[in-house]
């Protein structure tokens, strides 16, 4: 359990942060319907990472905006070509956060395939107001409650370019791909690949793969346990995820934040788009696993090549 779980002093705060957000969502939900909520939760997940890290209001506020304006357009991208543009659109905008703050953007075409595919039911003013309210919220905790900040892990400019246009290319490239299919659950495959393609795969072996399979295990649990329960129940478990991705953040646990925040993300997403039979959970896993593979490829690919000291290790 210890490697679960976070040590007690940031598991108590992360807990408090937490449902201080849940509070804010439940009251969206209340007030403005289920778009709005379902848009601060994903919203706290999209921005978190950069909230808690060591980097400037200035430089969190820009991020927060960006997310913002991307989950509202993704509202307006009906078409196959638009999603895929959009997707690698917010591959590229993160390019300058990641150079200097490390991966805080790896969400950005997540949280965009979500939104698009509740198009029907998120409004964009919803989308854009529920990443501001869910900054908003973290912001005002984070600094109220004094929680410690993750250091900044830059990756230089280098690395973070060739990331950005390789994840834009293939997460775009498939994107465009099972939308125009109209495979039903196959934007999944975003969420695996965007996951595990990270600006820091070109760091050692065994970082890379305690990453990869963090995010795989955050990924399977999540789309399993929401197939067997009600979305209200996995939208719950998804504030359980959040919590303890928080308090690893606080520990300083990289490796377990990573798993937790992807096991927060596919419940969110599944709580928005239920679909409980046992053939779905198959086909999410199978599309999230395939992104994965996908993501760990291409990272080897053209990712490793950055770093010549990565075999003397």
């Amino acid at each position: 359990m210890s490697r679960l779980v976070p040590n007690a002093g940031a598991l108590r705060l992360a807990t408090i942060v937490t449902v201080s957000l849940g509070v804010v969502v439940l009251v969206a939900g209340l007030t403005a319907g289920a778009g709005l909520a379902i848009e601060v939760a994903l919203g706290s997940i999209a921005v978190m990472t950069m909230v808690v890290r060591e980097a400037s209001m200035a430089a969190k506020a820009v991020f927060v905006a960006l997310t913002a304006a991307l989950v509202a357009a993704a509202d307006y991208a009906i078409q196959p070509w638009a999603m895929a543009a959009l997707v690698a659109f917010a591959a590229l905008a993160a390019i300058p956060f990641t150079a200097r703050y490390g991966p805080v953007g790896a969400a950005l075409p997540i949280v965009v395939v979500a939104t698009g595919a509740q198009a029907e039911v998120v409004e964009p003013w919803h989308a854009a107001i529920g990443v501001l309210l869910a900054a908003a919220t973290l912001v005002a905790l984070v600094r109220l409650l004094k929680v410690p900040l993750m250091p900044a892990e830059p990756v230089g400019v280098r690395v973070a370019l060739v990331h950005g246009v390789t994840l834009a290319l293939v997460a775009g490239a498939v994107t465009g791909v099972v939308i125009s299919q109209g495979w039903g659950h196959g934007v999944w495959i975003v969420f695996g690949l965007s996951a595990v393609l990270l600006p820091n795969a070109h760091h050692a072996r065994g970082e890379a793969s305690a990453r990869i399979v963090g995010t795989l295990g955050g990924a399977a649990a999540g789309v399993l346990v929401a197939a067997a329960l009600p979305p209200a129940v996995d939208l719950a478990l998804a504030g359980v995820a959040l919590v303890l991705a928080l308090g690893h953040a606080i520990a300083g646990e990289n490796r377990m934040f990573a798993g937790f925040v992807t096991a927060a993300i596919v419940l969110g997403a599944a709580a928005a788009a239920p679909g409980s039979e046992w053939s779905t959970a198959a086909q999410r896993l199978g599309f999230t696993v395939a992104g994965a593979l996908v993501g760990a490829a291409a990272a080897w690919v053209f990712l490793r090549r950055l770093s010549p000291d990565v075999r003397a290790k």
